[in-house]
């Protein structure tokens, strides 16, 4: 599994929805056409996702800044976008070169910083992570 990390920043507008997750799905897999167009086509019928990728993280604002009237003041942040296909990795850092851009609604965020996230070290003997769903455990 690759993953890297988008640092972003806006560059204008306010207010993005509290559901913007789909904006940024958007923005993404146009900066992914080249490789749908050069390697493989991205969504087939019933195929599995070759990519993912997290909400904005932001802990540079105070949650009592965070939330407005109706949506989010984030200004700056980072999103994950991880896959089993390092090709796909290269072909995002080409989108984003192409267009820096990631638009949500009225607002722009410019993808200021790409890096490289280290694998995950199987050593470790606790994980910690948290999540977005509920989840259900049974022995």
């Amino acid at each position: 599994m690759k993953s890297i990390k988008l640092s972003i920043r806006r560059v204008g507008g306010k207010i993005i929805p509290f559901e913007y997750n789909y904006f940024i799905g958007i923005s993404i897999y146009k900066k992914l056409l080249n490789f749908q167009e050069d390697i493989i086509p991205l969504h087939i019928g019933s195929q599995v996702g070759i990519y993912t990728f997290s909400n904005i993280i932001s802990p540079f604002i105070p949650r009592s800044e965070l939330f407005a009237d109706n949506g989010l003041n984030i200004n700056k942040g980072y999103i994950i976008f991880r896959t089993l296909n390092e090709k796909l990795i290269d072909y995002l850092r080409l989108g984003i070169l192409q267009d820096n851009k990631i638009r949500i609604k009225d607002t722009t965020y410019e993808v200021s910083r790409i890096e490289d996230i280290k694998p995950y070290n199987s050593d470790v003997e606790e994980l910690k992570f948290k999540s977005l769903s509920p989840i259900l455990v049974r022995d």
